[in-house]
This record gives C-alpha cells, sequence and structure tokens, in this order.
C-alpha cells in the first residue's frame, strides 16, 4: 500500500511537470503568434509603435497601400525599383529607379517620401544632367536620402550648406561597391566634376560584393576599362525591363499578406520572442567580430583605386565618407573595433592617402546618440542625424 501511494505521489509530479511543460509551451507560442500578428520585429512596425507610444504622428498605411492612393492622382507612379534587382539579368543591368516618373521612397519617420526621378533615375531636383557638377555622391540609400526629404538629404545638405551649388547624386538603395563604380563608369564618363563623395556604409558595401561579383555585366565594369552599356541610348529597352521587374514587385505586395508555410516554420521556432529577447540584452552582451571574406575585400580595396585612379584623370577631388553600423555607435563597448573590417579599411585608405572621415566616433560620442535615428530604432538617420554628420564632412573638408 505504502509502495502504491509513493507511486501516486511520483505520477503526480511528472504530471504537474508536463503540465507546467505544456502550459509554458503554449504560452511562449501564443506571445508568438502575437508578436507576429503586430509584426514585431519588421522595422515599419518599430517605428509605427514607438510613435504611437510616444503620441506622435505616423502615417500607418502599408508602402502598397500608400502607393495605390498615389496611383488615384498620378497613374504613372511608380515604386523605387533599386539596381540589386537585377542581378540575376545578363541583357543590361539598370543602375538607377525609373527615370521622369513620380517615385514611391520609405517610411522611417513617420511619412512616406515621394520624388520625381530625374531622366536616368535618380534622385535629383534637376530632370536632366548637366555637364559639369561641383559634387558627384555614390553611394546606396544613404546616398539616396533614405527616409527623408531631399532638403534633409546628404545632397541637399551640402547644396545648401557648403560651396557647392550643383550636387549630383548617384546613389540607389542596396548598392554594393561594383554597382557603385559601374554607376561611375556609366555615367560619368563626359560629365566634368570637381569632387566626388563616395558615400560607405560599412555593414554592406563589401557583403554585397559577395553576390555582385556573380553578374556578368557588373564585373565587365570591374574588368574593362572601356567597357559602358550606354544605358541612357537604350531607354526603351532599359525601362522595359524596369517596369517588369516593377510588376513583380507590385505582384508580391498584393501576396504579402498571405500566410506561407516560412512564417509557420517562424512562429514555431518562436523567431520573434528570440529576436526581442537578443534586442533587450544589446546593452550588456558581447558582439561577434564580423569579417567579411578576404576575396571581397580585396575587390573592395581595388574598386576604390579605380575610382581614385578615374577621379585623377578628372582632375577632381575623392572623398570617402566612412558610415558606421547601428550597433557599433549605439553599443560601442560591446562591438569589437574591428567589426565589418574597419580598421582594415581605414589602414588602407591611409595607406592610399584617400581623403577620408570616419564618422563612427563622432556618431557613438554624440551627447544621445539614438537622437540621430528614426525614434532611436536600427535604421538609416533622421532628418537631425543627416544634418549632424553633413555637418562634420563640411568641417572636416573646409567646405564652406
Amino acid at each position: 500500500m505504502y509502495l502504491f501511494k509513493n507511486k501516486l505521489k511520483f505520477f503526480g509530479k511528472v504530471r504537474n511537470i508536463f503540465t507546467i511543460l505544456a502550459a509554458t509551451i503554449i504560452g511562449v507560442l501564443l506571445f508568438e503568434i502575437f508578436l507576429f500578428s503586430i509584426r514585431h520585429g519588421d522595422l515599419f512596425s518599430n517605428y509605427k509603435y514607438s510613435a504611437l507610444f510616444a503620441g506622435l504622428d505616423f502615417d500607418s498605411r502599408s508602402r502598397y497601400e500608400y502607393y495605390e492612393n498615389m496611383l488615384l492622382e498620378n497613374n504613372s507612379a511608380v515604386l523605387a525599383v533599386t539596381p540589386s534587382y537585377y542581378l540575376s539579368n545578363d541583357d543590361f543591368f539598370p543602375l538607377s529607379g525609373i527615370g521622369d516618373r513620380q517615385t514611391l521612397h520609405d517610411n522611417e519617420n513617420g511619412y512616406y517620401v515621394e520624388f520625381m526621378a530625374d531622366e536616368n533615375g535618380f534622385r535629383n531636383p534637376n530632370r536632366k544632367f548637366k555637364k559639369h557638377y561641383d559634387a558627384v555622391i555614390v553611394g546606396d540609400s544613404y546616398t539616396n536620402g533614405c527616409c527623408v526629404e531631399y532638403q534633409d538629404s546628404i545632397a541637399g545638405l551640402l547644396r545648401d550648406n557648403s560651396e557647392f551649388t550643383d550636387v549630383l547624386t548617384l546613389g540607389y538603395d542596396g548598392n554594393g561597391a561594383l554597382i557603385e563604380f559601374a554607376a561611375i563608369k556609366e555615367y560619368l564618363g563626359n560629365i566634368s566634376f570637381d569632387n566626388l563623395f563616395h558615400i560607405y556604409y560599412d555593414q554592406n558595401d563589401i557583403e554585397a560584393i559577395e553576390w555582385e561579383k556573380n553578374n556578368r555585366i557588373l564585373m565587365k565594369y570591374y574588368n574593362d576599362p572601356k567597357f559602358k552599356q550606354n544605358l541612357s541610348l537604350n531607354k526603351k529597352e532599359v525601362l522595359k525591363i524596369k517596369l517588369e521587374k516593377h510588376q513583380e514587385i507590385i505582384e508580391s505586395y498584393k501576396t504579402d499578406n498571405k500566410f506561407t508555410l516560412d512564417q509557420l516554420k517562424k512562429i514555431i521556432k518562436i523567431s520573434r520572442t528570440r529576436s526581442l529577447i537578443s534586442a533587450a540584452t544589446n546593452s550588456f552582451r558581447a558582439f561577434k567580430v564580423v569579417e567579411f571574406k578576404k576575396e571581397n575585400v580585396e575587390i573592395f580595396f581595388s574598386i576604390i583605386k579605380k575610382i581614385k585612379q578615374f577621379t585623377n584623370k578628372k582632375n577632381a577631388n575623392l572623398y570617402f565618407i566612412y558610415i558606421p553600423e547601428y550597433t557599433s555607435v549605439m553599443y560601442p563597448g560591446n562591438v569589437p573595433d574591428n567589426h565589418y573590417n574597419r580598421k582594415e579599411v581605414i589602414n588602407f585608405l591611409q595607406d592610399e592617402n584617400i581623403d577620408y572621415i570616419d564618422l563612427t566616433n563622432h556618431v557613438k560620442n554624440y551627447k544621445d546618440t539614438s537622437e540621430l535615428y528614426p525614434y532611436g530604432k536600427y535604421g538609416h538617420y533622421n532628418e537631425k542625424g543627416y544634418r549632424f554628420i553633413v555637418d562634420k564632412i563640411i568641417k572636416e573638408f573646409k567646405l564652406n
């Protein structure tokens, strides 16, 4: 009888443990489903709820919803289609968005950004390219002014606060070093300029070479000094490619809200819950150093040398602007100094006598670094952030 009672107690304890485990698992899964329902962890949702809790205005429409409203007023409006969408193309490789169209950018600061693209699809106030510019800016989404109005972008602030009156932007979101070099060769051959600003974002400008180098056309720009696609002379063919890709993106937005097997897998893996925990521990956990493949770093250095040779032939100045990734400046004590090969890049610039400014220390030593980003969250700079770095650039290179 005593033995029987002990067995009952044992099974009772086991049952209680399993009940607690089951309740915990169900609770965690329900929490994960809740996070999924509010899209916690998606950048747009992070900004939206941060604005909501702060009592700030925020346009909560999805990008596609906003775009549908745009079409009611302008049926030729388009979404910003980035060059990186064309990495599988072997006929033509567009290096910009769709030209002469009202273009929808993104929303990080509470409002969607629209701009009228110039004749070649870049974000410039003048629709036609000129024969001479005081300054040319090359790079990725930071160069393209994501996600602020033009007057608050690097180009707009340089034009309004430095000695430059004519500034040409050749940057686009998602660009890596090979696409940036291709844009220089494609569009600046017959244009004179006094200064070229290479805007370098350390998290992915070298990383992008890993997939950009697999494109035959981009590698021809890299290997053949005389190669050009003559995109300006083939506008009909290029526009057809761009509009086809644009339609693919539209179709993907239409199915964006459908529940997929991949999303179910992420819920089972409690991806958003783990991401939430990871973000909560950023302030006291050590980040592992990220270093890029040696081959890609060497290609990047070779590209910068080629750009330097190009600017020398144009009798122009080359300025290299080093923009650090968010975690490097928000949690500086936890991020290794050589994160994203920072030391290696700076040493290369010094060895090659290239004028540069490393904004890492400037940004992380700002009185409150979070003020420079959208609602203090990961993303591009906000209006204050862009103004801060441009002020540093102007002061460093004595441009006013």
